[in-house]
């Protein structure tokens, strides 16, 4: 029995492109894009497509949820872990010196 394996992966931009292929498959094909795949997978933010169309949302409401103004400035600043942690840094951050005895 063949079985049909849907993975999306990406992050920012790179997630915007599975979305935008999607919604032209789904177009082509005349019917919901979720119907068409029995397993489905992603890594970062594929995750979060993955998971509505495995839940039956439909792509058009996923797309405008995930791409609105305020999930699109999320994805395209810098981790917010970074940025309230300092670990951006320019300096390294341990030295050859050796253990002190």
């Amino acid at each position: 029995m063949v079985k049909y394996v849907l993975i999306l992966e990406g992050f920012g931009v790179r997630s915007l492109i599975g979305l935008e292929f999607l919604s032209k498959l789904e177009s082509e094909l005349g019917v919901p894009v979720s119907n068409q795949f029995d397993v489905f997978s992603g890594t970062n933010f594929g995750v979060f497509p993955v998971l509505g169309l495995a839940s039956g949302l439909a792509l058009e409401k996923l797309t405008n949820s995930l791409l609105s103004a305020e999930n699109a400035q999320r994805m395209m600043t810098k981790a917010s872990s970074a940025r309230n942690q300092g670990l951006i840094s320019s300096k390294p951050l341990y030295t050859n010196n050796g253990k002190d005895t």
